[in-house]
């Protein structure tokens, strides 16, 4: 994945960013869950490996320290509907990892 963005924040001082990343989060993503406490982009990137992490692992235990427990979180599938609430979401990566398909 690349990504290239330049963001202006309309709601304080205009703020130039660009970021370029040729970070990869596929099978090889590693579980770096103790490092996403860190309020950086490091941070940021560690979040999304283990996320990636657990999906590729069908790790619900790492997934459950992703995604926050409360009910205002929400998921946009694109494969259907959005999902509100951490029991949702669980539920849906729960059928995901305990079912027949297989990402790889």
């Amino acid at each position: 994945m690349e990504v290239n963005a330049i963001k202006e924040c309309e709601y304080s001082e205009s703020i130039s960013m660009i970021i370029h990343t040729s970070n990869s989060y596929g099978r090889t993503s590693t579980n770096r869950i103790h490092q996403t406490k860190q309020y950086s982009i490091d941070g940021a990137r560690a979040l999304l490996e283990s996320f990636y992490y657990a999906f590729n692992h069908r790790n619900m235990d790492v997934f459950s320290q992703i995604w926050a427990n409360d009910e205002l979180i929400q998921l946009n599938n694109p494969l259907g509907e959005i999902l509100r609430g951490y029991e949702a979401i669980a539920g849906l990566y729960k059928r995901i990892f305990t079912g027949p398909a297989m990402v790889w």
